[in-house]
């Protein structure tokens, strides 16, 4: 009796440590199923500056960058004044690249381009030496997002406007802004154009008034391509800017002449009055072209970046002016009138 009931607590024994152990190596199978996942902040501040992450925030990446900017706080976007932050006016790039680009066609620009191609916004309050010292008192950098699908957008700004005070005038502006991205490579184009016509009124004294009309012509280009790298980005820009503006002057007024006294001495001499009217045109050509390579080194700690640039600028002037007519004569009654070349 007494084997029997030790044999039977033996079994018992082996049987409740088989069970346990089956018990924990189950366990053990479970904790290997557990991953650990990091989320970025949607909002980080630096000392430097302010980032706000878009690739991990739906409230921000749906719909254009546009209506995404629109909801950062501090942050304001107008017609008028273009973007600024907590008072400060922004100027605004792109990769760190300025976009330079007027406020209604920033703010197409942004309209055209989905939210979700961005990856962070860097509002940067306190501007360091990677960036031109012409900046303004604070800098907005857009920074695309390199895992972005594929797109296309495009936008089209045009604006009208025209015053018949005194005369009739009027101004145009068109400009078309495309941006885009594929498996290789972003690019971003814009272009247009612009006409406007206006007058410059002078008076000195009644001793010279002029009437001038000016016709300004302004056209542009500004490309920019995007190659991805890895974590580096090689960045390949090219803007140019062509005016063609004409004036033309008619003018009157009064002075005097120096002259010197007939078989007197050489240092003699008598004033002259005179009165005078003329007509003239001048025509400015001016042409500016920029091309820019930058190698952005990217590391792990994304506080740590460095940047190669290499630029080439080359532009060039030209102004003609012609007097179409200058005719006038002296107070006296019996000197006559005085045709162009001749002098008074």
């Amino acid at each position: 009796m007494k084997k029997t009931i030790i044999a039977s607590l033996f079994l018992g024994t082996i049987f409740t440590y088989a069970q346990e152990k089956t018990n924990n190596q189950t366990k053990e199978k479970q904790i290997e199923g557990v991953t650990i996942t990091k989320t970025k902040k949607a909002v980080e501040q630096k000392a430097d500056r302010t980032i706000f992450d878009f690739s991990e925030q739906p409230q921000l990446n749906n719909g254009n960058v546009l209506e995404g900017i629109k909801k950062l706080p501090g942050l304001v976007s107008t017609d008028i004044a273009g973007m600024m932050y907590q008072g400060k006016v922004l100027d605004v790039y792109l990769n760190g690249r300025p976009l330079n680009i007027t406020s209604n066609e920033l703010n197409s620009f942004l309209e055209g381009m989905p939210a979700n191609s961005v990856d962070r916004i860097e509002v940067i309050t306190q501007p360091g030496a990677e960036f031109p010292a012409t900046s303004g008192g604070a800098i907005m950098n857009i920074i695309t997002n390199k895992n972005a699908n594929k797109y296309l957008t495009a936008t089209y700004s045009g604006n009208y406007s025209f015053t018949n005070y005194d005369k009739f005038r009027s101004r145009t502006s068109n400009s078309m802004n495309l941006n885009a991205r594929n498996k290789l490579f972003g690019w971003q184009l814009n272009f247009g154009q612009n006409y406007r016509e206006s007058m410059l009124t002078t008076n000195q004294n009644d001793l010279l008034r002029s009437n001038t009309d000016r016709y300004g012509r302004g056209y542009f280009a500004k490309s920019g391509l995007t190659f991805d790298l890895g974590m580096d980005r090689l960045l390949l820009n090219y803007d140019i800017y062509h005016n063609n503006n004409d004036n033309y002057t008619l003018s009157d007024g009064e002075g005097n002449l120096k002259i010197p006294i007939e078989n007197t001495d050489p240092q003699e001499y008598t004033y002259r009055d005179f009165i005078f009217n003329a007509s003239d045109a001048a025509h400015t050509l001016n042409t500016r072209q920029e091309a820019v390579v930058t190698y952005q080194k990217r590391f792990d700690d994304k506080a740590q970046k460095l940047d190669f640039q290499f630029g080439y600028t080359k532009s060039s002037s030209k102004f003609d002016q012609d007097n179409i007519f200058r005719e006038g004569k002296y107070f006296n009654p019996e000197e006559p009138y005085y045709i162009v070349g001749e002098g008074f």
